[in-house]
């Protein structure tokens, strides 16, 4: 073989290990630089990266193109987090807990990518970009549901979003500024614990009374509220944070 040929066979992998390690400061600089502008422009990024606006140019077309390469990174990241939480294991509330818990570490340096895409991307597009986070969740889920740890008068999905929303919305109170981070993690736990159990027995039973009177032929509507019936004991008191904080072990 040609020595000219060798060399150029030796220099693409030492090319391509370049180029991964200038996306990798590159999506790096851009997360640092959108957690103090989410407006910072490539130019910035760039200068934060220490490569020219070309560079970045030729791996990320646009702006959006990088945002969606760095949106990648996390979401594999919170995949990753899931994972090492071990989902699988113990009673089903507590490995939730332990998921919330290792997932809100992770996404710590993403709060202000979060609140980007919050802005710009409606529900189902959201949905949809979570889709393989959500889908790692969903035996968990369906798993508490079975052993009665969870409510079950709602489809898992259902769970799966009131949990991705909590979690956007704790993030966007932490990035506003509105929560410290030791407030928002245990609060968050609490609140989604709260939801997916749900005081299993009395949410399950409130759903039941309010399909009732949405049903034709059920109790007239508009003569006392769902506090004024619970308090009469016609229908059960619910509230989603009213439940016993659950910690891993």
């Amino acid at each position: 073989m040609p020595a000219s040929h060798q060399t150029a066979e030796g220099a693409r992998p030492r090319r391509r290990a370049d180029a991964e390690r200038s996306i990798a400061r590159i999506l790096d600089a851009a997360v640092h630089a959108l957690t103090t502008d989410p407006d910072a422009s490539m130019a910035e990024i760039a200068r934060r990266a220490g490569v020219v606006r070309a560079t970045i140019y030729v791996h990320f077309p646009t702006r959006e193109a990088l945002l969606e390469a760095v949106t990648d990174r996390a979401l594999a990241e919170a995949a990753a987090a899931i994972a090492s939480a071990q989902p699988d294991r113990g009673d089903a509330d507590e490995a939730l807990a332990r998921v919330v818990q290792t997932t809100w570490h992770t996404l710590g340096r993403y709060h202000a990518l979060v609140a980007i895409n919050t802005r710009q991307h409606g529900h189902a597009e959201l949905q949809a970009k979570h889709h393989g986070v959500l889908a790692a969740l969903q035996p968990l889920i369906e798993r508490g549901q079975r052993d009665g740890r969870f409510r079950a008068d709602v489809p898992a999905a259902w769970h799966l979003s009131m949990l991705l929303a909590l979690m956007h919305a704790a993030s966007g109170e932490l990035h506003a500024g509105n929560v410290t981070d030791a407030d928002a993690e245990p609060a968050l736990v609490d609140t989604i614990l709260g939801a997916v159990r749900g005081a299993v027995d009395d949410g399950a039973r409130l759903g039941r009374w309010v399909r009732r009177r949405r049903r034709p032929g059920g109790p007239p509507r508009g003569r006392r509220s769902p506090r004024a019936a619970a308090a009469s004991g016609s229908a059960p008191s619910f509230s989603v944070a009213a439940t016993a904080s659950v910690r891993p072990r």
